[in-house]
């Protein structure tokens, strides 16, 4: 990734971590009508706060859950993310 790259994604909110650091790796699971499983994906966020953001994302017409190990974070509801309420 490129000085530029990088400049703007931290304008973008984007968090820098010391070298060799690790990041925490959540589940995101977007979910079908009847509560299936559609679409499973792994994202890495620093805290709960900066992943339930990124889930966010992943709500467009679907609820999701994310998940941190066997510990459920938040369900985003579809209507939630439309309205701009928060995850709970």
């Amino acid at each position: 990734m490129n000085l530029a790259a990088i400049f703007f994604g931290l304008r973008r909110g984007w968090r820098v971590l010391s070298v060799g650091a690790t990041v925490p790796k959540y589940r995101i699971f977007v979910l079908d009508d009847q509560g299936h499983i559609l679409l499973p994906d792994v994202i890495e966020a620093t805290d709960d706060d900066w992943a339930k953001s990124i889930a966010r994302s992943f709500a467009h017409g679907h609820d999701v859950e994310l998940w941190f190990g066997d510990k459920k974070i938040a369900t985003i509801k579809q209507d939630e993310y439309s309205s701009g309420e928060k995850a709970e």
